[in-house]
């Protein structure tokens, strides 16, 4: 069950490793689990130590197995510090 994102606030989400996937790597897994997530974020959850795979630091190699608990404990995202610009544009075609 995932936790509502507040800002600045670490969401907590809770997996049970379902049959189709044992035996799967677990970046893969979580991959699979978290339809938001690629294998490259779920990677680097793990290796920020926030994705704990039976209350044991996950690795991502690990295969799971069915019923193994997973949790990640994911990070606030960082904020953008973007600001537009103000640039002169030639306005090639206008609609009236």
């Amino acid at each position: 069950m995932d936790q509502p994102a507040q800002s600045g606030v670490t969401t907590r989400h809770e997996f049970l490793v379902p049959e189709e996937l044992e035996g799967t790597r677990l970046d893969r897994c979580l991959a699979k689990l978290n339809p938001n997530w690629t294998r490259s974020r779920a990677r680097k959850l793990i290796d920020q130590e926030v994705v704990f795979l039976n209350d044991a630091l996950g690795k991502a190699s690990t295969p799971v197995h069915t019923g193994d608990g997973v949790v990640v404990d994911e990070p606030p995202p960082r904020p953008l510090d973007v600001e537009g610009e103000d640039i002169p544009l030639d306005v090639v075609y206008e609609d009236q």
